[in-house]
């Protein structure tokens, strides 16, 4: 673990206001184990790595990178009509504002696909098909292969 991430981890302690001893018997490890940690010299494993992420409601992304999470912020640079439209999705999203019912037209047309026509080759074989179910003897239908029965002499 690099000291920078030993740092994050040593600011999200303190701003909960604990000790490493107190952060030990959370976790279930030794308070050697979380000083390890907060001074770079080990890394967490990565069941301790999500019990801290939960613990302090952060992200494992910024445990590993050993910075907090970024927020997604509207930038200084874009369009103020950008802006508005950006803030609108946002308040929608987050249900402040009634999506409006607006009708869409649709301009697609209806496709008329119907199955090709068979080859000739296709129609000769459905045919010969027709022919062979049409014709039974006694409960077989011509052309199925029978066993052949063998007498001894």
């Amino acid at each position: 673990m690099s000291i920078k991430q030993g740092e994050y981890l040593k600011k999200l302690r303190t701003e909960k206001g604990l000790s490493q001893d107190a952060l030990g018997e959370v976790l279930g490890i030794s308070r050697q184990s979380v000083s390890k940690w907060e001074q770079g010299n080990s890394t967490p494993d990565i069941d301790n790595i999500g019990k801290l992420a939960e613990f302090y409601g952060v992200s494992i992304d910024s445990l590993v990178k050993g910075e907090p999470d970024e927020e997604v912020k509207v930038s200084e640079n874009t369009d103020d009509e950008e802006k508005e439209k950006v803030l609108e999705l946002i308040d929608e999203f987050e249900g402040k504002v009634d999506v409006k019912d607006e009708k869409i037209e649709s301009k697609v047309e209806p496709l008329n696909i119907s199955a090709p026509e068979p080859s000739l080759k296709e129609k000769e074989l459905i045919e010969k098909q027709n022919e062979l179910h049409q014709y039974r003897v006694k409960g077989v239908k011509i052309g199925a292969v029978l066993p052949l029965q063998h007498e001894r002499i």
